[in-house]
């Protein structure tokens, strides 16, 4: 399979970019870098079957796109914050919706069949029930949740259209190593255990009770690639929970973390944010449609990621 992955050089994109290659496959690895890291892809950089392009996915992508026999556009790029998104609307409106019609525009421009857009559970918002099912009512409440709802009706309306082979998988709460844990949005286990390496207290925002479903990198690489893969048309057009199935709160990452470290660390408790109280997936259709269900255990995957930012060295840990 030759695929184009979009956004290769961030947490998930990176991680997927090793995948295909370690399973044989040709990958373009086309980012713009900002806030993706070349550093990420440190490992594949001199892979025979990997290209790494610079490149602002706004821009006309036809020398990419049209380079022929493209089975599939992995798409991840994004402005994914969504604290970022309320203050920067604008901004993140640009990448994360201009961005993703140009992608699937040269998608049916070139002949490309297969998209998979990496969506978001913030398009659910606030639910009266639980676990969140695809066909539940969506309620965004940040700019960053309309984006991947957009985007969602777009890969939809180009499979209907235009045959485009579009498949929304909607990622609940990702977490591994590489994740984002610089400045004012990083992700919440980069955040936690650098600070605790560099002797600073865990800030937990808001009462620490608010609940997620997190779902370690490697599932979520490993769902893109079934999607990709799959020859079923009952996908095509689908939206599809990607997560655990379990709900932990931030007071529960906290602990869990701390069970890991050699000594406890007291948190401090910071005014809460704009996000939703709790959040957990129905994963039964990614079951039916896919085959997949996730395999990481949550406890390997924890010590995993803290293995990786309680070692990273201090001059890379310190916030931007």
């Amino acid at each position: 399979m030759k695929c184009i992955v979009t956004g290769a050089g961030g947490f998930i994109g990176s991680h997927l970019t090793e995948a295909l290659l370690d399973e044989g496959h040709t990958v373009i690895a086309l980012d713009r870098f900002t806030p993706g890291k070349r550093d990420n892809l440190s490992t594949v950089r001199d892979h025979e079957k990997c290209t790494i392009v610079k490149k602002n996915i706004c821009n006309d992508l036809a020398n990419i796109f049209g380079s022929g026999d493209i089975d599939a556009v992995f798409h991840m790029a994004a402005m994914p914050k969504v604290q970022y998104s309320i203050i920067h609307p604008a901004e993140t409106h640009d990448a994360n919706l201009n961005g993703t019609l140009n992608v699937l525009e040269a998608c049916r421009t070139f002949g490309i069949k297969r998209f998979i857009f990496s969506s978001s559970c913030a398009v659910y918002g606030e639910q009266n029930e639980a676990p969140f099912r695809e066909s539940f009512h969506p309620r965004p409440i940040s700019p960053y949740a309309v984006h991947k709802l957009v985007g969602e009706y777009y890969a939809t309306l180009y499979f209907n259209l235009y045959g485009v082979e579009t498949i929304n998988l909607r990622y609940f709460n990702a977490f591994g190593p590489r994740q984002d844990h610089r400045g004012d949005y990083a992700n919440l286990f980069g955040r936690f255990i650098t600070r605790i390496a560099r002797g600073e207290q865990p800030v937990i925002n808001g009462d620490g009770r608010n609940t997620r479903d997190y779902v370690h990198v490697s599932d979520i690489v490993r769902a893109n690639i079934l999607a990709a893969q799959t020859t079923s048309g009952a996908c095509f057009g689908q939206v599809i929970n990607i997560g655990s199935g379990r709900a932990l709160s931030v007071n529960d990452i906290y602990n869990h973390i701390m069970s890991v470290h050699p000594e406890r660390v007291e948190p401090v408790y910071g005014p809460a944010v704009v996000e939703i109280k709790h959040a957990v997936a129905d994963i039964s259709k990614a079951g039916s449609l896919l085959g997949w269900a996730p395999q990481k255990n949550f406890d390997e995957g924890l010590k995993e990621t803290y293995d990786y930012f309680i070692t990273l060295p201090q001059s890379t840990a310190q916030p931007a």
